[in-house]
């Protein structure tokens, strides 16, 4: 693995520990700079060769659109505390 979570974190950690070692990945892997926050994304669309067309709004109603090689969906599942 190229950025484990700390020998002592719990099969479960907390959401606490999870954006400290999502901190320090981002960080280690010099990632902030590709990272939108307050983005909504809006639509996807699979391409024939395979990539990704993302369209999303941002936080200031600003639309934009881009093409990746891969997708990761992170729906947000455990974001309200219970």
């Amino acid at each position: 693995m190229d950025f484990p979570l700390p020998q002592d974190s719990p099969d479960y950690p907390s959401h606490v520990q999870l954006l400290r070692y999502f901190n320090a990945y981002a960080t280690e892997f010099g990632l902030r700079g590709h990272i939108k926050f307050k983005t909504v994304v809006t639509k996807t669309e699979p391409l024939p060769d395979g990539r990704w067309r993302l369209i999303w709004t941002s936080g200031e109603g600003i639309e934009g659109s881009r093409v990746f090689d891969a997708l990761c969906v992170a729906s947000g599942h455990h974001h309200t505390l219970r």
